[in-house]
């Protein structure tokens, strides 16, 4: 819960579409089916009928829209009725191979007040059509987190079927002070101790900073950014100016991490974004790169060119 799920999907979109807030919101999963080209998402909200256990949960139709856009989605999210959001649209930086790539927002497991956030997650994973979860911690929770429960019956689940993948996510780690000795590195490698004592073997783990990389993409793609969000913009430019996150991730292959590296241009050129503030594209992309959120999408691409579901 408020670990950055949706903030690290519509990363991933470059804008600002799924829903985030800081407090849980209902819970709701909502599935991102990529069509390449597709210029603009369209959607279906759903209610689930009742979960029974070794039962697949029945969708009930409820609402449609040709064009999604965040308002919509703020909106079903709301809606107490609705607990299944199906979208359509192009990923950008996710290419189709021989199946279609389908991502799920699923609610945060850990929301003590409402405990059909964890059923519905665990029935998510347990329905066993997907190759890859991709859990999101929060480094700024560590040690705070109710999560272990959830990740040993995950954990269970993947030895029942290894063909299926998990790359644990560390959001929000560019907030790690290194001069305060929060080493990234070592950081890491805590919560890869942590993760193999719950079970997982040998765990994959990439540090992020979604929103740094959400902001970035927002200016490419021409989106507006409020002022607190320009304001962040510079600080991440200034902040979070090498591949320290890159290199800190674990149990990721050399091969991956190459073929991440941003494409340089041989003519800069300053974006204007508002008041006067004007960035080089150069240093836009760079910040993209360096918040981590391209290393996990080429690992999504690489695993699922050579991987049949």
């Amino acid at each position: 819960m408020s670990s950055g799920k949706s903030t690290l999907i519509n990363s991933m979109l470059g804008k600002e579409l799924l829903h985030c807030a800081n407090e849980a919101t209902t819970a709701t999963i909502t599935r991102i089916h990529n069509k390449d080209q597709q210029n603009n998402f369209n959607g279906s909200a759903y209610n689930f009928e009742p979960i029974k256990s070794n039962e697949k949960a029945r969708l009930k139709f409820l609402d449609y829209k040709s064009v999604i856009d965040s308002e919509t989605l703020k909106k079903w999210n709301a809606d107490n009725n609705i607990n299944y959001i199906s979208l359509t649209g192009n990923i950008p930086s996710i290419k189709n191979s021989s199946k279609h790539i389908v991502l799920y927002d699923s609610p945060g497991p850990n929301n003590s007040q409402d405990n059909t956030h964890q059923d519905l997650t665990l029935n998510l994973v347990s329905d066993g059509r997907y190759g890859m979860i991709i859990y999101v911690l929060n480094a700024t929770q560590i040690g705070i987190n109710d999560d272990k429960l959830f990740l040993s019956q995950i954990s269970q689940v993947l030895k029942t079927d290894k063909h299926k993948n998990i790359i644990f996510i560390l959001n929000k780690a560019d907030v790690l002070d290194e001069e305060k000795g929060e080493d990234i590195e070592i950081f890491v490698r805590n919560i890869a101790s942590y993760l193999k004592n719950i079970g997982f073997i040998n765990p994959s783990i990439i540090p992020v900073s979604a929103l740094s990389a959400l902001n970035a993409r927002k200016v490419l793609n021409k989106e507006p950014l409020t002022r607190f969000e320009r304001n962040l913009l510079q600080q991440n430019i200034h902040n979070l100016d090498d591949d320290r996150l890159i290199r800190a991730s674990y149990n990721i292959s050399d091969e991956v991490k190459t073929i991440s590296l941003p494409n340089t241009e041989k003519k800069d050129m300053s974006i204007t974004i508002k008041d006067g503030l004007e960035i080089s594209k150069s240093k836009i992309n760079q910040l993209i790169y360096f918040s981590g959120i391209p290393l996990l999408e080429n690992i999504i691409n690489y695993k699922f060119q050579k991987t049949t579901l």
